[in-house]
């Protein structure tokens, strides 16, 4: 980590190039030279680069001198994180980007940056988070040898577990091991070693590898039981439930489940229980009891109505779907008017045509079922979602081949080509409550 990426990075957020910069007061090599860190700046360069780039000189020329007031400051945001807290973090986050809009020391500017990554991924905010860190963080530094010379353990540790979640976002879950594993050889706590060993036990899932997610899944257990973090111990349950769903061992996923939807109760934590109530409405379905099946469906949707789930269409869809199994139609066309009144995105919209494809199907109205989901196909695909919809892109797919529209069908088995992990994405919603 050095000065001149700082100075790369302010040139191009600026969209100024090396020769509009450099302006005849140095060469475009010298400059380039400087923004690779294998030429040092004269304080004078530095001077003409920050008027160049119009920011306090002390941003570029006291760039490795720290702040120990605001390292101090920095330390607490990372231990009120740690806590839980929130929306103290975010305040005091808050008057340092007020007090310093430029921060001098590189070093501290990036244990900052990590910080601001960290509270998204805390609220989750997971799309925001991964732009955060390729737009502000990158391009400080891309090279994981410099980051082990930071003279602070917490922000190595920091930078590793955020790039580790930046990529599990991204479902590059190998790299994302990659970095839980450098975060491993770093001191940790273990509440610390808890999170990792829960999120390499999540990856291993998306690389339908379950053996070892059984492994991490026990190896978090204990550590969060041991500390009384009940949200990760409810999420490492339900991971483990649904690695016995994907070994068909139904009975131990039912044991895990109905466990941790105990411990949803007793702890009230409302928004996991819903997600419980969804792995157990599933885990019937795949058995086809569709009655158990629903009577966990209601529950679940009776929960999201009552704390206005971000799920809730999500629990519409599940209730619409077991109607239909069980021809219930009547309960189907009320419930799918009510589910039509709260429906306030275009993706849920079209998630509730898909349904609506459906009874068309089982009706025996094809052409209408053909043009729904149609439609409902090239939304999700624009969007580059297909992977909520596989099961639904198949089964249109093989009705066209039986019809005999051959060019339509091949159209849409070519989309089931993609990755076929990508299909296990459709469970993300069933491991953790997504923020408001």
């Amino acid at each position: 980590m050095h000065i001149g990426k700082r100075i790369a990075k302010l040139r191009r957020e600026q969209q100024l190039s090396l020769v509009d910069l450099a302006d005849g007061h140095l060469s475009k090599s010298e400059l380039f030279q400087i923004e690779a860190g294998h030429r040092l700046p004269k304080p004078a360069v530095l001077e003409y680069l920050a008027q160049k780039l119009d920011i306090p000189a002390d941003h570029l020329l006291r760039y490795d001198r720290e702040n120990p007031f605001l390292m101090k400051q920095l330390r607490q945001i990372h231990a009120e994180l740690d806590k839980g807290c929130v929306q103290k973090a975010e305040l005091l986050l808050k008057e340092i980007g007020e007090t310093y809009p430029y921060i001098s020391s590189v070093e501290q500017e990036l244990y900052y940056l990590l910080l601001k990554n960290y509270l998204y991924i805390y609220l989750k905010e997971f799309s925001q988070a991964v732009k955060f860190f390729d737009e502000q963080i990158v391009p400080l530094v891309d090279d994981t040898i410099v980051i082990q010379r930071l003279s602070s353990t917490s922000a190595i540790n920091l930078y590793y577990y955020v790039q580790a979640r930046v990529f599990q976002y991204k479902h590059r879950y190998l790299e994302s091991n990659r970095f839980f594993c450098k975060l491993l050889t770093q001191p940790l706590d273990e509440h610390q070693q808890a999170h990792v060993f829960y999120n390499m036990a999540r990856n291993y899932y998306f690389l339908n590898e379950f053996e070892q997610a059984k492994t991490y899944g026990h190896d978090a257990l204990p550590l969060s039981l041991k500390h009384h973090m009940w949200p990760l111990v409810t999420q490492t349950y339900i991971l483990i439930g649904m690695i016995g769903r994907r070994l068909k061992d139904y009975e131990t996923a039912e044991e895990f489940y109905k466990w941790v939807l105990k411990l949803t109760e007793l702890h009230e934590m409302v928004e996991f229980q819903t997600c419980v109530l969804d792995n157990l409405g599933n885990l019937y379905l795949d058995q086809g009891k569709y009655r158990e099946s629903l009577a966990y469906f209601q529950k679940d949707l009776y929960l999201s109505k009552h704390i206005n789930s971000p799920q809730l269409i999500i629990s519409y869809c599940n209730v619409l779907e077991i109607y239909l199994a069980l021809s219930e139609l009547e309960e189907y066309h009320v419930l799918m008017d009510e589910a039509k009144q709260v429906c306030e995105h275009e993706e849920d919209w079209y998630r509730l045509l898909i349904i609506e494809a459906k009874r068309f199907y089982k009706s025996g109205d094809v052409k209408n079922y053909e043009t729904l989901m149609e439609k409902c196909i090239n939304y999700f695909s624009r969007k580059n979602m297909l992977f909520f919809i596989l099961e639904e892109i198949k089964h249109l797919a093989c009705h066209l081949a039986k019809q005999k529209n051959h060019a339509k069908a091949r159209h849409y088995f070519n989309l089931l080509r993609e990755d076929d992990a990508k299909f296990l994405q459709k469970d993300n919603m069933y491991l953790e409550p997504r923020s408001r």
